[in-house]
């Protein structure tokens, strides 16, 4: 496709300068590349399996509002979950049923990543 004369000189000249300092650039213009970045499509964020996390959210409700001050509840990961997915489901829990912010609890995941820890702070 061709541009129309005064944006291929404006383009021209971005390419002129990227190059001058060694960066490497890719530019997109109507689905045309120019230069040598390769560009690498977004991954497509996954979520916990809506199935699952219904058969393990129960739990997870009644260990979280159980919890006492001090209290460490771990939660096992399920199978073929990504931890830091089941994180943040566990984390949004604690946040609903224990309040919003550091101030009143706290996730961590374990060292060998199988596993999400809360302790209740408040």
């Amino acid at each position: 496709m061709s541009l129309e004369p005064i944006k291929q000189q404006l383009l021209d000249r971005c390419i002129r300068q990227l190059s001058a300092i060694k960066a490497e650039f890719a530019i997109v213009i109507d689905g045309e590349k120019y230069g040598t970045l390769d560009i690498v499509p977004p991954k497509k964020k996954k979520t916990l399996n809506k199935n699952r996390w219904a058969a393990v959210s129960d739990g997870i409700k009644a260990k979280i509002s159980a919890m006492q001050i001090g209290d460490v509840v771990r939660f096992e990961t399920p199978d073929n979950e990504p931890i830091s997915d089941f994180q943040c489901h566990v984390s949004r829990t604690a946040c609903f049923i224990l309040g919003k912010g550091n101030d009143f609890y706290n996730t961590s995941q374990t060292a060998d990543r199988k596993a999400v820890d809360v302790i209740r702070l408040q």
